[in-house]
């Protein structure tokens, strides 16, 4: 699936794979970890392809999807800096929409 949207992106913006950059496997089991659940495998494949940069797609209202601020936030989670995701969820970006910033 994240192939075909690739190819769709592409074809709009063909430096956009150029832009893209890969999360690491022991990355991708740390922020399992700190979920402590398993990750959806959609998510992982998008990690596995653009889990440090999404290539501007500007998903989370001027926020991030980099693995290392997801993680980072999970990490504040559990320092009881913020508010845990809703249950049976898994945060994928961070950001403010009420500041239009990141955390």
């Amino acid at each position: 699936m994240l192939d075909q949207f690739l190819q769709f992106v592409t074809r709009y913006d063909p430096d956009f794979r150029n832009r893209i950059q890969r999360a690491g496997r022991e990355e991708i089991d740390t922020l399992q970890q700190l979920v402590g659940e398993p990750l959806p495998p959609c998510y992982v494949e998008f990690l596995e392809r653009m889990g440090h940069s999404d290539g501007g797609l500007d998903l989370a209202y001027d926020g991030s999807c980099d693995i290392n601020d997801v993680i980072d936030y999970y990490r504040d989670v559990a320092r009881n800096q913020f508010f845990p995701p809703p249950r049976n969820s898994v945060v994928m970006a961070t950001g403010d929409p009420r500041l239009g910033r990141s955390f």
